[in-house]
């Protein structure tokens, strides 16, 4: 049964039980002939790649930022254009557009909805003579509202590319640090079994030592 430890959580794992491999690289190198000094080594080349391209957590968290102030956007102008559909209702003009718009919008489907909404706007704007109850300027606010959108998709968008380029570049360097984890923590596990040392090579042990670290880190921030 394989591990499962989270991405950004490699490197730290790898820290920790490469120190108590090269601490114990004799007992290993006794043990299994190929976990010498020239694999303690790759070891840790392959671990301060990992951290130079840390990139791609970056990648995915600055996608998630910019997907939520999408969508809060979005579901601004949703109410926007509820609203744009209340008047023409009250002026007796379609509104099949603006119902199309809400139903992409509510669906996530930003560029559909944006591209209805764009072709709509101009037949509001010549019938704004009917739309008693609309405020001035309305029509105004929901264009650019509209343009904030549109930014915010393409910024989306630019994010998930990246955040597909920088997995797809690194995904051989986590592979490779996990192996080394995996395969240092089993064969520490036997040599070290039934004695404290071996939780030094246990993963899960591993896992709680990185997050009492993080948490350290964190208290350590909050009494700056």
């Amino acid at each position: 049964m394989q591990a499962q430890l989270r991405l950004e959580d490699y490197p730290a794992i790898a820290d920790f039980i490469f120190t108590s491999f090269e601490r114990d690289l004799a007992d290993f190198t006794a043990k299994y002939k190929t976990m010498n000094g020239d694999y303690l080594t790759a070891a840790k080349s392959a671990n301060i790649t990992l951290k130079s391209i840390q990139a791609t957590l970056i990648a995915k968290l600055e996608q998630k930022d910019v997907t939520a102030e999408l969508y809060t956007t979005a579901d601004s102008l949703k109410s926007k254009i509820i609203l744009l559909k209340d008047y023409a209702q009250r002026g007796k003009i379609p509104t099949d557009s603006l119902s199309d718009c809400v139903y992409k919008l509510t669906k996530r489907n930003i560029e559909g909805a944006l591209l209805t909404l764009r072709s709509a706007l101009p037949y509001y704007d010549q019938n704004s003579s009917k739309l008693l109850d609309m405020p001035d300027g309305f029509l105004a606010a929901l264009s650019d509202q509209l343009n904030e959108v549109d930014t915010l998709n393409n910024a989306q968008n630019t994010a998930i590319n990246r955040s597909k380029e920088s997995t797809a570049n690194n995904k051989e360097v986590y592979k490779q640090v996990y192996q080394y984890i995996t395969d240092i923590a089993k064969a520490g596990k036997i040599i070290y079994a039934k004695t404290p040392k071996a939780d030094e090579y246990t993963i899960s042990k591993l896992q709680s030592r990185v997050r009492a670290a993080q948490k350290k880190d964190e208290k350590g921030e909050t009494t700056k």
